[in-house]
C-alpha cells in the first residue's frame, strides 16, 4: 500500500496523461477550497478566481493558478461551477488529483462584473446560477462591456490569490468604439496564427504585465509585432502603445497551451487492419506544442485502414492513416456517364488503384482508349470532368 501511495504521489502510474505538478509533500495532500461567490473582470473564469490555498501551498497550485474553466459572455454574466467540474477540468489538464484535499463549498456562483445588463433580471439570472442553472440570457438592449482600466486610473484586483473586484464605471460614450482590451488582442493574435478557438487557450502572462495587458482601445492604440508566436509554449509580442502623440514600446512574454481532442487507440492494430470505432476513444488533452501532423476525428479514421503497425495508446494521425482502397490495378470498374437526364454505363479496367473520390485511369478494354475516372464505391466510378 505505501509503494503504491508514492506511485501515485510521483505519477508513476502508466498510460495517464503527463501530469503538471507534484505535491511538496508526499504524507500532507495540498488543500485547496471551492468559494461559494466570486466575482471577475473580463470573461475567463480562472482557478485562483474561484478558489484559495494557502501560503504553504501557493508552489503547488502555482502552475495551475491561471488555468480558464469557463467563459462567460456578456450577455450571461452569471454563473455557477461545482466541484465536480473543477476536478474533471484539473484531471484534464494533467493534474494528479490525490495529491489534493478539497474543502470549501459545492458550488461557486460567478458573477460577471464589468458588463452593464437589464437590473430587473438580473438578480434572475444569479439565483438560476445559484442553483446550477444556466442564466438565461438578458432581453434587449445589449449589454456594454466597460473599460476596467480607464485612462485615469486602473480599477484592477492585485492580489493573485483573492477573489477578483473592480469598481463598475458609469456609462461612457463609447458606443461607436467598441473597447478591447490588450490582453484580448493578443490572445486573439495568437488564435489567428495558430488557427485555434479562444476556448481553446490558456495563456498565462507575467504578474509584472498585468496592468499593461488591461490597457483598451479606443483609450489606446496597439501596434502588433508577433516575433515570437510559430507554436505553443514560450512566446512573446513586441508592442507599440499610442496616445495622442506619444508613443511607448514594449515586450510582452506568455506561456501558450491550448485544448486538443486527440483520438487514441485503445488496442493495438496492425498493418492494413481497417480500424473500427470500438478501437479508439476521443481524450481531451492540454497540451504545450503542436504537432506538425494533423489530428484525426473518429469519422475520419473510423473505416480506414492502418498504415502501419500501431501500439494501443498511440494518438491517431493523418500519417498512421491510409484510406482503404475501393478500386484495385487490373480490377473490372463499372462506369457511369452522365449527360442531362441519361446516364450511360460501361465496363473498363483499372490501370490504377483509388480510395473514394480519387482520380484513377481505366482503360477500355474494347476500344483500348484510356480515360480518368472518380472513384465512388467499391469497384464503381464516374467519368471525370478534367
Amino acid at each position: 500500500t505505501q509503494t503504491l501511495l508514492q506511485q501515485w504521489g510521483f505519477g508513476a502510474l502508466q498510460n495517464q496523461t503527463a501530469e503538471r505538478f507534484i505535491p511538496r509533500d508526499g504524507l500532507r495532500p495540498a488543500r485547496l477550497e471551492l468559494r461559494p461567490e466570486a466575482t471577475i473582470i473580463g470573461d475567463e473564469v480562472k482557478v485562483r478566481q474561484i478558489a484559495r490555498w494557502s501560503d504553504a501551498d501557493a508552489d503547488t497550485f502555482a502552475p495551475v493558478a491561471d488555468l480558464v474553466l469557463a467563459r462567460l459572455g456578456g450577455d450571461a454574466p452569471f454563473r455557477s461551477i461545482a466541484l465536480e467540474e473543477l476536478k474533471s477540468t484539473l484531471r484534464d489538464a494533467g493534474v494528479n488529483l490525490a495529491g489534493i484535499h478539497f474543502a470549501g463549498a459545492t458550488r461557486c456562483t460567478i458573477s460577471r462584473i464589468d458588463v452593464q445588463y437589464d437590473e430587473t433580471r438580473a438578480f434572475q439570472q444569479w439565483a438560476d446560477a445559484k442553483r446550477g442553472g444556466n442564466a438565461e440570457p438578458p432581453s434587449p438592449p445589449e449589454p456594454r462591456v466597460v473599460s476596467s482600466q480607464p485612462v485615469d486610473g486602473f480599477a484592477i484586483a492585485t492580489d493573485a490569490n483573492a477573489a477578483t473586484t473592480a469598481r463598475v464605471l458609469p456609462a461612457a460614450t463609447t458606443q461607436d468604439s467598441p473597447i478591447t482590451s490588450l490582453r484580448a488582442k493578443l490572445v486573439d493574435d495568437l488564435c489567428t496564427r495558430l488557427k485555434l478557438r479562444p476556448d481553446q487557450v490558456q495563456i498565462e502572462f507575467k504578474a509584472s504585465d498585468q496592468k499593461l495587458l488591461s490597457l483598451a482601445e479606443p483609450q489606446f492604440q496597439f501596434e502588433i509585432d508577433s516575433f515570437r508566436v510559430r507554436n505553443l509554449g514560450d512566446v512573446a509580442w513586441n508592442v507599440s502603445i499610442l496616445t495622442g502623440e506619444s508613443r511607448q514600446r514594449v515586450s510582452i512574454a506568455a506561456t501558450a497551451r491550448a485544448w486538443q481532442e486527440q483520438l487514441v487507440l485503445v488496442r493495438p492494430v496492425a498493418h492494413r487492419q481497417v480500424i473500427r470505432a470500438e478501437d479508439v476513444t476521443v481524450k481531451r488533452v492540454l497540451v504545450d506544442r503542436l504537432s506538425d501532423d494533423p489530428l484525426l476525428s473518429a469519422d475520419q479514421a473510423v473505416g480506414q485502414q492502418a498504415a502501419r503497425d500501431i501500439k494501443s495508446g498511440t494518438i491517431l494521425t493523418a500519417r498512421l492513416i491510409d484510406p482503404v482502397p475501393l478500386v484495385r490495378v487490373g480490377q473490372f470498374v463499372t462506369i457511369t456517364l452522365a449527360q442531362g437526364n441519361v446516364q450511360v454505363k460501361t465496363v473498363a479496367r483499372a490501370m490504377d488503384g483509388g480510395a473514394y473520390g480519387q482520380t484513377i485511369r481505366v482503360k477500355n478494354e474494347t476500344t483500348k482508349e484510356v480515360f480518368q475516372v472518380v472513384v465512388t464505391g467499391p469497384q464503381t466510378a464516374v467519368v471525370s470532368n478534367h
